[in-house]
């Protein structure tokens, strides 16, 4: 699901990256899945994505038209411009995946030029990251499902057995 959805919404924006971040941490939400156009290396330290980790802290949409020119990276957050800079990354819109009011991860678009991102881009990345979150948190409560099941159904199995007769002439017998 998540691959399909990075796939296709960084195909529909036409960015050079998009990627998930699952996770309610900062520096430590490690990429769920990811996209990337051809010529461009998969993200291999998380941890240096300055403005997916300002979208986490602020719980906000961070669009920067241009890395080299953006305050907001200069506050210190982990990587900086310089982290972005290495991915050859000029543009980044970072939304984070919130629902119910719990950050569950970030859903961000990088760019290899400089690109002021539109109101219509800033907006469907927001619907997008919506959807995500809500799909993600069904899969969890279905993985949850199963599992009660499953204790369920060992919880019956034990039960049965403890109704068994323990007597040594009906075991024998049987």
């Amino acid at each position: 699901l998540l691959r399909v959805a990075v796939a296709e919404t960084g195909a529909a924006l036409g960015v050079d990256r998009c990627f998930i971040r699952l996770g309610d941490g900062e520096s430590s939400i490690p990429i769920a899945a990811q996209w990337h156009a051809a010529g461009l290396e998969p993200i291999e330290t998380p941890e240096r994505l300055a403005a997916s980790n300002l979208a986490a802290r602020r719980r906000e949409a961070v669009a920067i038209k241009d890395v080299e020119q953006a305050p907001e990276l200069a506050d210190g957050s982990p990587g900086g411009a310089d982290g972005l800079r290495e991915l050859g990354t000029r543009a980044v819109l970072a939304v984070p995946i919130i629902v119910f009011d719990e950050l569950i991860g970030v859903l961000a678009l990088h760019r290899r030029e400089a690109h002021a991102w539109t109101a219509q881009e800033v907006s469907l990345t927001q619907a997008v990251s919506s959807e995500i979150g809500l799909a993600a948190r069904v899969a969890a409560l279905l993985r949850d499902n199963e599992r009660r099941i499953a204790q369920q159904a060992a919880f019956f199995r034990i039960a049965g057995m403890l109704g068994q007769s323990l007597s040594l002439s009906a075991t024998l017998d049987a």
